[in-house]
C-alpha cells in the first residue's frame, strides 16, 4: 500500500484486522490418521505512528511540488522550421512520487517563442516492485516570433526525501534553426504544415458541408420511420413493464370474462348440432369453470356450494310442495 501525505503533522495509520483460519487439533489423544480442524482467529497489526515533516525553504524557481525521486528524457521534433511553423517535442517524466501534486515544467528557450498550452499524453502509475512509479508523457508546442539559431531545454526541481535536499535537473538541450517564413501564423493558415505536431495539438478545422441532405425528403422519411419505431418500441416497453407488476392471479381473474365469453360464443355456433342435454352440461361447465378463475375457488369448494344449493332448492321444493320429495343426482340443477 502506498500513501502520499499532503500535509505535514503526525499521524496515525489504523491497525489492519483480518479474520484467518489456522488447523487447530481435536482435544485429546490422537492417533496417526486423526482429522484436524479449522479454527477461525481474528488478528491485527500494530497501528503506525508517522511524523510528515514540512518542506525546507529554498525551493528553486523551477519547483512545481514534485517530491520523490525523477528521471527526464526528451523527444523533439523536426528541428529546421520556419516562423510559419511550431516547433513540437515531447518530455518524458519518470519517478516514484505523486504526480496529481506537481505541475507540468515550463520550457525555457534562449529566444522569443509564442508557446501553446502543454498537453499530457500519458499519465500512468504502475508497480515497480518495492514502490510505486509513475510515468507522465508530456508534448509542447512553441512558435518562433524570428528567425535565428536557438536552444530550448525543460527544467524541473523535486525534493528528494532520501537526502533531504532539493534537485534541479534539466532535459537534454534542443538547438533549432529558424528561417523566415511568409508571415502567415499556423493556426490563421488554413493550409499550415501540422504533420509533426501531436495528433493531440492539431488545430481544428470546421468544414461547413453544402450539400443539405438533412433536410431532403428520404432523410425526413427515414427520420420519421425512426422516430415511429422508437416510440412503438417505448410503448411496448413501458405495456410490459405494467404487465409485469399485475400479479398472475390478477390476471387470470381480469381473462376469466373474456375466456367464457369466447368458449360460450364457440358453443353457441354448435347449438343446431349439439342435443340439448349436452349442450345445457357444457354451459354450466363454462360457468364453473368462469366463477373458479373469476373468483379464484377450489373445484372442490365450488362443487361443495353448488351442493348446499342443490339441498336448499330441494328444502324448499318439500315446503311448497308439503310432501316427500325425491332428487336424483342425474337431474338437471
Amino acid at each position: 500500500m502506498a500513501l502520499f501525505a499532503h500535509q505535514s503533522g503526525a499521524y496515525t495509520i489504523d491497525p489492519m484486522i483480518m479474520s484467518v483460519g489456522i488447523n487447530a487439533p481435536f482435544p485429546g489423544n490422537q492417533g496417526f490418521f486423526s482429522m484436524r480442524r479449522i479454527q477461525d482467529v481474528q488478528v491485527a497489526s500494530e497501528p503506525l505512528t508517522i511524523n510528515i515533516l514540512p518542506l525546507p525553504p529554498g525551493a528553486p524557481a523551477s519547483f512545481s511540488g514534485a517530491v520523490g525521486q525523477y528521471q527526464m528524457k526528451v523527444v523533439p521534433g523536426k528541428t529546421n522550421i520556419t516562423t510559419d511553423e511550431a516547433f513540437s517535442f515531447q518530455v518524458e517524466i519518470t519517478g516514484n512520487g505523486d504526480a496529481r501534486r506537481w505541475d507540468v515544467p515550463v520550457p525555457v528557450a534562449s529566444g522569443d517563442f509564442d508557446t501553446y498550452e502543454p498537453k499530457i499524453l500519458e499519465d500512468k502509475v504502475f508497480d515497480a516492485g518495492a514502490e510505486v512509479s509513475h510515468i507522465r508523457s508530456i508534448a509542447y508546442q512553441m512558435i518562433p516570433l524570428a528567425p535565428g539559431d536557438y536552444t530550448v531545454s525543460v527544467p524541473l526541481a523535486y525534493f528528494d526525501p532520501a537526502s533531504k535536499k532539493y534537485v534541479a535537473i534539466q532535459s537534454d538541450t534542443m538547438t533549432i534553426h529558424v528561417t523566415q517564413g511568409t508571415g502567415v501564423r499556423p493556426d490563421t493558415l488554413a493550409n499550415a504544415d501540422t504533420t509533426s505536431l501531436p495528433q493531440q495539438l492539431m488545430p481544428a478545422r470546421t468544414i461547413w458541408l453544402k450539400d443539405k441532405f438533412w433536410a431532403s425528403i428520404p432523410h425526413l422519411l427515414l427520420f420519421g420511420m425512426f422516430l415511429s419505431g422508437a416510440g412503438l418500441g417505448l410503448v411496448q416497453v413501458i405495456r410490459r413493464r405494467r404487465e409485469s407488476l399485475i400479479p398472475e392471479q390478477e390476471k387470470v381473474r381480469s381473462a376469466a370474462g373474456r375466456h367464457a365469453l369466447q368458449q360460450l360464443d364457440m358453443l353457441q355456433q354448435e347449438l343446431p348440432n349439439t342435443p340439448g342435454n349436452i349442450f345445457f352440461s357444457k354451459a354450466t361447465e363454462i360457468y364453473y369453470r368462469f366463477l373458479m378463475e373469476r373468483f379464484s375457488i377450489p373445484s372442490s369448494e365450488l362443487m361443495r356450494l353448488v351442493y348446499q344449493q342443490h339441498s336448499m332448492l330441494r328444502l324448499q321444493t318439500r315446503l311448497q310442495l308439503k310432501g316427500p320429495v325425491l332428487f336424483s343426482p342425474n337431474a338437471c340443477p
